[in-house]
């Protein structure tokens, strides 16, 4: 945890972060289980820039509003036959999220 508070906080440059966890669910399973941990991510992700977190594992699409970035959980293609393309435009530091179905 100390490596990753290091390094978000010595980039002043807006981030976007991936997990295999998502921060968030709004199921009972498959989120960080450790909440102190979860906190703290959430926390140095809100004070150090970060735009986007992105996770898997739940295998649907879930979106959080933490305030001041916002997180996904997103399908997987071997259970959804669904994949994610993540759209980024520099120059607005926006993005978009585009689920593109196989199926």
């Amino acid at each position: 945890m100390a490596e990753l508070k290091s390094a978000l906080e010595e980039d002043p440059l807006p981030k976007i972060i991936f997990t295999h966890y998502p921060l968030y669910t709004d199921r009972f399973f498959f989120n960080f289980g450790d909440t102190t941990e979860r906190n703290l991510m959430i926390n140095y992700f809100a004070k150090n820039n970060v735009k986007l977190h992105l996770g898997g594992h739940l295998h649907w699409l879930e979106k959080h509003d933490f305030g001041s970035f916002q997180g996904y959980a997103l399908p997987s293609y071997r259970f959804k036959r669904q994949w994610t393309l993540v759209h980024i435009n520099e120059k607005t530091q926006s993005y978009s999220i585009e689920i593109i179905s196989a199926d």
